[in-house]
Parts: structure tokens; sequence; C-alpha cells
């Protein structure tokens, strides 16, 4: 059956560890993957370190066994940086993969929490992308579903949050930017905390994506400040 786990978001975000709800305090809920099968060894790891983290801590999930791959083809450097990574703990010096992703283990069972490379740090605490995603995209009825990019910018020093939006089809000729705007930045400060400096909306498929789909975040980053980007509107509350 399926395994959920309710934690508590500030601390999952602060103190990056998996704690039960306070009181009144904010909550995530996240659906468990399932154990470590047999000669298979999953771990959770200090990225900058390389030493094993405690049960409920996150890090980077870190997996050894017959079912990692040899490496890249024809590319040894890389090959070595992320398949044959060994625990800076680890006497027998046993080479792991670095999956990128960030998770904790409870039980056994593990949780996954986000990409170690989209982890947005904004004064001083993690937050998840998707889950600021997910937030604005059910906000408005002209925003697309799964087709937004939540990303940091440095401005003079300041972290500030971009939410980059993909509108539906029907609304490209002539979204209502102020509505849409003051709608997604209620519910992003009510449930994460966090004021959204600039809200940019796209024309369906102007997100740079994957081959399977999947939202290219870094890429949309560069290319917003790069100019590239080809925006439908934009509305920068208090933001360049």
């Amino acid at each position: 059956p399926t395994r959920l786990r309710t934690v508590d978001a500030a601390a999952l975000e602060s103190a990056h560890r998996a704690e039960p709800v306070a009181a009144g305090a904010a909550a995530r809920e996240l659906v468990g993957c399932g154990t470590s099968p047999q000669r298979q060894s999953v771990r959770i790891v200090n990225p900058d370190t390389g030493t094993v983290l405690p049960e409920g801590a996150v890090g980077e999930i870190w997996v050894t066994g017959p079912s990692v791959a040899g490496g890249y083809w024809n590319r040894p450097e890389e090959s070595r940086a992320t398949f044959r990574v060994r625990l800076a703990d680890d006497p027998v010096g046993t080479p792991h993969l670095r999956t990128g992703d960030l998770g904790f283990l409870s039980d056994g069972e593990l949780y996954i929490t986000g990409r170690l490379k989209d982890v947005l740090i904004i004064r001083g605490r993690n937050h998840y992308p998707q889950d600021i995603e997910a937030t604005a995209e059910g906000c408005h009825p002209a925003l697309q579903p799964a087709a937004s990019a939540a990303l940091v910018v440095d401005h003079d020093g300041i972290e500030r949050l971009v939410l980059l939006h993909e509108v539906r089809r029907q609304q490209a000729a002539a979204p209502d930017l102020t509505a849409i705007a003051a709608a997604v930045r209620q519910a992003v400060t009510r449930r994460h905390g966090l004021h959204v400096a600039t809200l940019a909306l796209l024309r369906p498929g102007d997100l740079p994506r994957t081959t399977s789909g999947k939202v290219r975040r870094q890429e949309c980053r560069e290319r917003l400040l790069a100019g590239t980007l080809p925006l439908l509107a934009h509305d920068a509350h208090g933001a360049p």
C-alpha cells in the first residue's frame, strides 16, 4: 500500500529534516517510493562532505548495487564524478551513483523531496520549486497545468522569486495579467510565505523542456536573464 508521511514544512526547509507537524504549523505530505531491494543499497548523504546522514535528515540520494550502470558512454570524467563516487566514511570505498535527487529515509522507506540543482535558497531557507509551481498552477483558470518554472534571481544582493507560467491556449491572445498576478502572489504568500517579485506569462509551448516534457528550470533562468525567452506579458511587483 502507498505510504504517506506528513512533515513540518518549516523544519524541512530550514533544518532539512523530516519532523512531525507542530500544532498550527504548515505541513507537507510526501509519498513514499518504497524500500531498497536485496543487493541494492540506498544512502542519504551530505552532498558537500560525502558523509551518511541519519534517518529523517534530508540529503542527496546515493545508490549502489547491480542495477547501477557502469557510467556514461565515452565520458570517463563525468562517469567518475557521477557513477563512481565514494562515501567519506566507507573504508571499503564502494562506488556509488549520485542521483542528484534529495530525500530522506524513514523506517526503510525512501521519500523524495526534490532535485539538488533545482532547490531555491531564499533568505537562508530551502524551497522546492515544484511546490511553488503547484501552488500557482491551481490559483487561476487561465494558467496551464504543469507548465511553470519557479526561479531565484539575485538583484543587488537580494534573492528574488520569479515565476514563469504558460497560459492556456484560449487565453493567449489577451490574458488578464493583473488578476492572474494578484491570485498567484496571494496563493504563494499564504502557502509558502514568499513574495513573487516577478510573474512572467508565456504562450503555450514556449517554456523550455526536455524531450520527455520536463521543464528545464536552469535553461529558463539563463534565457530569462539573457532576454531570449519570448514573454507574453510580465508583472514586476517592486522588482526589476
